[in-house]
């Protein structure tokens, strides 16, 4: 039996018309179709069950049965070397890209985090002041070179810098590179027994100075404008004649008053007769101590501040009940404020008599990272300190020194180190004038801000 197979003229369906039939009833619009519409012919047997669909199914079954034995058989038999590989198709997505390890480019300077803060000081004549410090240089092999310098107030680009210096930048506590002004000239002491003299203006070197061990302290004689005081770790204290070179024996000049910092240098332990245990343990803490204060406050001959550092091993505080903690204190004239943690948090009160105040730096939700302040400063009317965030760059906030009140507070920014242990890292030293904020960084950046303001005004160093 044959069956006419054509579309509906009026709206194109599929009608299937059987042998005998001279109309059928449209299925797709209901309309009845006649014979004389028929346009196309299509064979049908009943006796393959229905209009050819089967097959069609029956057909990709095959095909894919077939493709899957094929599969099999390469799986089993790797197709020759010799033999390409059928083309495969583009993936719809792409790998995300790897991060690439860019080397340190030669010339690159990193700042000098152990040695003594920046000081500043007038070199040109363009009425912004200047700085001077350590710092490394990038061969752009294998090594860094170490070297003191002057940089422009205004650029923050070099002026000047000396010959390489002994890079060994932390050989024993309270030994660490610093430098000196003496008239037009500046002192330069490294960690080794090497003192250098430079002019000011041009960084042209004058003199090469040998004294009897590492310097720990350098102080101008107060009635010879030519002479350094030295002290020298051990017994070998001198007064050093620029203009000759010449050094003579003597005990500290009265013109040098010793800090609380250098009080907590270890006493010499008697020579002639074993110490006593007492005196053992009395120089193990007072060694702890010093250890502690030089690495917590490395400028206080900048800021003329003392630094009394107390409970070097005490463990930071924290409960809600945890009462204030100090770490050290910093005094300037007739101020004296004490700096440690309280309740687990950063905080600072004041000891000047007549004017008490406590601050907490943190005031807001973020959660505190239970430190003492990294560093800080105190000018004749305000105190700077640094502190941290747990999940957060530091901070460097100015409060005012008489009230506590807050006047600022900037983000160090990038200042906190990766999990990898990159980033810009912790503050290490902060030295303050009436114009500029300076903050040495870990990762070896001097970051730069406006004492007015805290506006960021550049970096010297790495980012």
């Amino acid at each position: 039996m044959a069956t006419t197979v054509f579309p509906c003229p009026k709206c194109r369906a599929i009608v299937r018309l059987r042998e005998g039939e001279s109309h059928t009833q449209c299925t797709g619009c209901g309309a009845t179709v006649s014979a004389s519409a028929s346009r196309e012919v299509a064979p049908s047997s009943n006796a393959r069950g229905g209009d050819g669909v089967r097959g069609v199914v029956i057909a990709v079954s095959l095909l894919s049965v077939a493709v899957g034995v094929v599969a099999l058989k390469n799986a089993r038999h790797p197709r020759p070397a010799h033999e390409a590989a059928p083309e495969t198709p583009m993936p719809i997505y792409t790998a995300p890209p790897t991060t690439a390890n860019v080397p340190t480019p030669a010339g690159e300077l990193a700042w000098e985090p152990n040695a003594r803060a920046p000081l500043v000081l007038p070199i040109n004549d363009d009425a912004v002041e200047d700085i001077f410090g350590f710092f490394r240089v990038w061969d752009g092999l294998s090594a860094w070179t170490a070297y003191a310098g002057a940089f422009d107030g205004v650029t923050l680009k070099p002026l000047w810098r000396t010959e390489a210096i002994d890079p060994q930048v932390l050989k024993q506590p309270g030994v660490v590179p610093m430098a000196l002004i003496v008239g037009p000239r500046i002192v330069v002491a490294d960690t080794s027994a090497t003192l250098r003299v430079f002019t000011l203006a041009t960084g042209e070197k004058q003199a090469t100075l040998q004294v009897a061990g590492a310097v720990a302290e350098l102080c101008r004689a107060p009635d010879k404008p030519t002479h350094v005081w030295v002290k020298v770790i051990g017994d070998a204290d001198a007064m050093i004649d620029l203009d000759t070179g010449k050094a003579t024996l003597t005990p500290r000049p009265k013109g040098c008053p010793p800090s609380a910092f250098r009080a907590n240098l270890p006493d010499a332990l008697p020579k002639w007769r074993k110490p006593t245990p007492q005196q053992v343990a009395d120089a193990t803490q007072q060694a702890k101590m010093s250890a502690a204060c030089n690495d917590t406050f490395l400028n206080y001959l900048v800021a003329q501040a003392t630094c009394t550092l107390a409970n070097a091993e005490a463990p930071v505080a924290s409960g809600d009940d945890a009462g204030f903690r100090p770490r050290y204190a910093l005094t300037n004239g007739a101020l004296s404020i004490a700096i440690g943690t309280k309740a687990g948090k950063p905080f600072a009160t004041s000891q000047t008599k007549g004017s008490p105040w406590e601050h907490g730096f943190i005031t807001d939700d973020t959660k505190p990272k239970p430190v003492v302040p990294a560093v800080a400063d105190l000018t004749p009317d305000r105190l700077y300190a640094v502190y941290d965030k747990l999940y957060f760059d530091a901070r460097l906030a100015a409060l005012d020194a008489r009230t506590g009140g807050p006047l600022w507070d900037v983000p160090v920014v990038g200042s906190l180190a990766g999990s990898d242990g990159t980033g810009r890292g912790d503050a290490r030293s902060l030295v303050a004038t009436a114009e500029r904020v300076y903050v040495v960084r870990a990762g070896g950046g001097l970051d730069v801000f406006e004492a007015s303001s805290g506006k960021a005004v550049g970096t010297i160093g790495k980012q």
